[in-house]
């Protein structure tokens, strides 16, 4: 065990993991020109690597060392973490695939239905692994 362990290391986990996950995410838009930085598109939703995966991995690996295996706190963070991943690449990917077939068949004038909602099973996991490293990093180090 870890032997000073931060009151608030979970979040600071948790956190991190997202932050980090918008600034790649971001990065590789600004890198493939499909987006430009402003305070709408800061918090958009979809991409690589998933923002949402990050956050719960990071918060789930967190608990688990500070608390646990064993722990009420790491099973509920287990759950509440394949509920997000399932919605992430299953509910919300659909609805995107959806959004688009929709958005092909309005008349041009109308406003657009968002595409960019769900996650395709590789951006989830690259969210998985960015908080499982960062929430290491922040413990072992």
């Amino acid at each position: 065990m870890h032997p000073i362990i931060h009151p608030y290391y979970p979040l600071l986990a948790a956190f991190s993991s997202m932050f980090a996950a918008q600034v790649i995410k971001h990065l590789f838009f600004l890198i493939k020109g499909t987006l430009k930085i402003n305070a709408k598109n800061i918090l958009t939703a979809g991409g690589m690597p998933s923002t949402h995966s990050a956050l719960v991995s990071g918060l789930t690996l967190s608990v688990a060392l500070s608390q646990g295996l064993s722990s009420t706190p790491f099973a509920i963070c287990l759950v509440y973490s394949c509920i997000v991943l399932y919605d992430a690449t299953g509910i919300r990917q659909a609805v995107a695939k959806q959004a688009a077939i929709i958005n092909r068949l309005t008349p041009t004038d109308e406003k657009k239905l968002s595409e960019f909602i769900g996650h395709t099973p590789q951006e989830a996991g690259a969210g998985v692994c960015l908080g499982l490293i960062i929430a290491a990093l922040l413990y072992y180090l």
